[in-house]
């Protein structure tokens, strides 16, 4: 009974909801009180190969390239990705810290919180 109230009230406020598909990716566009969201869920390259950073990167910026929404552009319809005040990504984006198992764990156990962050490569 609660979220139905939650989501009748939420849908005055809803406006434009488009979606878009690519492989590997689904993106979503919707204004919520005037703002406008941009969800991407995808599933970026596996894996701790050489290359495979590199490779997930291409996937961010294919999907960035490719989606979009509106195709002819209007004044208050996002077109694409980077139009959207409010970006979020999520999905299995297999992105990784830089470092061996055992020398993450001894990183975690110590709370070297800036030496994981430095080897983090979605920072």
């Amino acid at each position: 009974e609660y979220t139905c109230m939650i989501l009748s009230d939420l849908q005055n406020h809803l406006m434009t909801f488009v979606s878009a598909m690519l492989q590997g990716s689904i993106s979503v566009s919707m204004s919520i009180y005037q703002t406008p969201f941009c969800f991407v869920c995808c599933h970026l390259t596996s894996g701790e190969k050489d290359g495979n950073l590199t490779k997930r990167n291409a996937d961010v910026e294919e999907i960035l390239r490719r989606t979009i929404f509106n195709p002819v552009h209007r004044v208050s319809m996002p077109k694409g990705i980077h139009d959207h005040e409010k970006i979020i990504w999520f999905g299995d984006l297999n992105y990784r810290i830089n470092l061996s198992y055992e020398r993450t764990h001894e990183l975690i156990s110590r709370q070297e919180w800036d030496l994981l962050f430095d080897n983090d490569q979605v920072i």
